[in-house]
């Protein structure tokens, strides 16, 4: 089991890598810096991206790691304002990846009342898959406030992609609610979905159980009816 300070050391060399030559090793630090959420990390990417002497693929790429790892150090109702000045300010031909990202990030955090904020991206056929299943998350998150019942009504969506968004975040909520539905829907979906449908649901239903076993013990044949 890795200690803290022996994390606290990975991240350290992690952060010395970001001044190396090497492509591979700069952007395995870069990526370990965001994964492990290394908010300490910002000034040095910062001072990095003031320096003039980096390749553009490289400067690009601390950009757009820079504002991700900032993002996700954002308390959550701080999170759309940022989006917004990125989706408004930046390039998106330059920072396609950043664009991406915060596309998908938007339909996580906002409302339709933002909608509006993904008028300038609709001109770039490159985001309109995710633009279009942006639009139907705004949707979810306006209609549902509660979000167990947003991603459960969002499992039962036409979209396929909304559907596996929906089950993806059920597989986290330590809720006896959760538990019931995704026992019936894997019963539901054994006789009415193709294998793909039914095996994508299991596996978040074993992923829920394994989480939270305690709302399993009691679950009886009388709560699912």
């Amino acid at each position: 089991m890795t200690t803290p300070m022996g994390f606290t050391k990975r991240n350290t060399f992690y952060e010395m890598g970001l001044n190396s030559d090497s492509e591979l090793i700069f952007l395995h630090s870069i990526k370990s810096l965001l994964k492990n959420r290394q908010y300490s990390s910002l000034p040095i990417i910062e001072k990095l991206l003031s320096q003039k002497h980096h390749s553009d693929q490289k400067m690009v790429l601390l950009y757009t790691y820079y504002h991700q790892l900032k993002y996700y150090s954002l308390s959550e109702e701080k999170r759309v304002v940022y989006l917004e000045e990125r989706i408004n300010n930046d390039n998106p031909t330059r920072f396609t990846e950043l664009f991406n990202w915060a596309i998908l990030e938007f339909g996580e955090v906002a409302t339709t009342k933002n909608e509006h904020s993904l008028n300038r991206l609709k001109k770039f056929p490159i985001f309109h898959e995710d633009l279009q299943l942006t639009y139907l998350k705004l949707k979810l998150n306006t209609q549902h406030f509660d979000r167990t019942e947003r991603y459960i009504r969002a499992t039962q969506s036409q979209n396929q992609k909304i559907r596996y968004w929906g089950l993806k975040h059920l597989s986290l909520y330590n809720n006896k609610r959760v538990s019931k539905y995704l026992t019936l829907l894997l019963d539901q979906n054994n006789l009415h979905s193709g294998h793909l449908e039914f095996a994508n649901i299991k596996d978040t239903l074993q992923e829920h159980k394994l989480k939270f076993p305690s709302l399993y013990k009691n679950l009886s044949k009388n709560d699912l009816d």
